[in-house]
């Protein structure tokens, strides 16, 4: 899966030359901002994306790697210091318009992401109270000279795809604001950043790229829209969280209301929130580098079905077998590939687990759902052993794409891939697998088991 983003990476506070950021204060949560004119001071203010007088940029200073000129982006006008902090033409080799950023740490904690900037010419720092922005004796308490640098929406260079586990369709924002999965063709509507907030919950602002505005709940519930960034409004703040330890696959919690980003199953695909459901796959979400591979596609719901055979139901209701795999103990849901294991999702109690290795006595017994699920359940090879349950249980008695049995084994040329040996042995349903195990095979190469990790076991259907 190389083309997955670990989400929050490359999001540090510190500087790329020539991009340009907003300088905040750590004590206010304001930015710096100054006037067009040169000679006028620095000041403080809320964030604005349109303000372009908010906009600074880092360049380092000739034959140092860590002295910069911080320039005032929108007249190239620079930070000058001669007791009040303030924009001036840039003179050659000018201590006074050189400065140092300067890493806060705190207690064991070395990356704050906070710093202080440093004048070259004095050692003082820059400090920003009503009276302006000026220069000052280092405090190291005093959060007023604390500072951390967050891109500019408009200079973001890594954006992502926010795709849905299951459908392959991506987190779209229309012309009208309106949020909802559409296939991926939509130039710059459907690329996001993550900003992080810097509350104490680890949140994330969401930005479109086309709009720079962000994904918010606000007062439309049910569905999201686009809205201007708010940093006051807890309704644009998500909380991106793996379902498991090191997962690429991810939760999308929105902070207002403790509900979690999920799309809806009809034709229109509007994104909402929803109360958590760990098996759900509307509610899980990958994040994927701004160049899909063409074979990112909605998936094809035209495939045949299979309904329980008459007389495997008769067996069914005879030996009291339930038909509700959410209450079946061990029954779970596939959810893909993580760290070189196969996870999944155990439907009765919601946890998530990563499937053990079969072995000789042992296999897992699986179907594919129309709800774009493989359900599966570890078993006995031998159906009259305690513990067997039958492929009709876990489709919950209704047709399905397909049904089988796999094992899971290490792969002795790559110890960080799975051997998946699939077939489509089933006799409550009897699929023939030429016609149904292809998609399934789709399906698992989205979820990131690829063809040459997976071993087709020839049977007496498969041809």
């Amino acid at each position: 899966m190389d083309s997955t983003l670990t989400v929050g990476e490359d999001l540090s506070s510190f500087v790329v030359q020539d991009k340009s950021y907003f300088i905040y204060q750590v004590a206010t949560n304001q930015v710096l901002d100054a006037k067009h004119d040169s000679g006028t001071q620095a000041y403080r203010n809320p964030r604005g994306d349109s303000n372009i007088y908010q906009r600074w940029s880092f360049r380092l200073v000739n034959g140092t790697s860590d002295t910069y000129v911080i320039n005032h982006t929108v007249n190239n006008n620079v930070l000058d210091s001669d007791g009040e902090v303030k924009v001036r033409t840039a003179t050659t080799n000018n201590p006074y318009q050189q400065w140092k950023l300067l890493p806060i740490v705190e207690g064991s904690n070395f990356n704050t992401n906070k710093y202080w900037i440093q004048q070259v010419a004095t050692g003082e720092v820059l400090d920003c109270g009503s009276d302006g922005a000026r220069r000052r004796p280092l405090q190291a308490d005093n959060l007023y000279q604390q500072w951390h640098f967050v891109e500019r929406p408009d200079d973001f260079y890594n954006f992502s795809y926010i795709r849905q586990v299951s459908s392959r369709l991506l987190v779209t924002g229309d012309l009208s604001g309106l949020l909802k999965l559409d296939p991926p063709n939509i130039e710059g509507l459907q690329s996001w950043r993550l900003e992080p907030t810097g509350d104490d919950q680890n949140s994330f602002f969401i930005y479109q790229k086309s709009s720079f505005q962000v994904l918010d709940l606000g007062t439309f519930p049910p569905f999201l829209r686009l809205t201007p960034r708010n940093d006051f409004s807890s309704t644009q703040r998500w909380v991106v969280r793996p379902i498991l330890p090191d997962a690429q696959i991810f939760n999308i919690m929105n902070v207002s209301n403790g509900m979690f980003l999920t799309s809806s199953d009809d034709q229109y695909h509007l994104l909402s929130t929803g109360i958590l459901n760990v098996a759900s796959t509307s509610q899980q979400w990958l994040f994927q580098k701004d160049n899909l591979p063409n074979y990112f596609l909605p998936l094809d719901h035209a495939w045949k079905t299979y309904s329980v055979e008459v007389r495997k139901w008769l067996g069914d209701i005879l030996y009291l077998r339930s038909y509700n795999p959410l209450t079946i103990e061990q029954a779970g849901m596939l959810l893909g590939v993580v760290n070189g294991k196969i996870a999944g999702v155990r439907l009765k109690d919601n946890v998530c687990e990563y499937l053990s290795d079969t072995n000789q006595t042992t296999q897992y017994s699986w179907v594919f759902a129309p709800n774009n699920a493989i359900l599966y359940m570890r078993i006995p090879n031998d159906n009259k052993m305690p513990g067997f349950v039958a492929h009709s249980q876990l489709g919950g008695g209704k047709p399905v794409y397909c049904a089988g049995t796999f094992k899971i084994g290490t792969n002795s040329q790559s110890l960080e891939s799975v051997l998946f040996s699939l077939d489509d042995r089933s006799g409550h349903y009897q699929p023939l697998g030429r016609e149904c195990l292809p998609p399934v095979l789709d399906y698992l190469n989205l979820l990131g088991l690829y063809h040459e990790d997976i071993q087709l076991l020839t049977t007496h259907k498969l041809n």
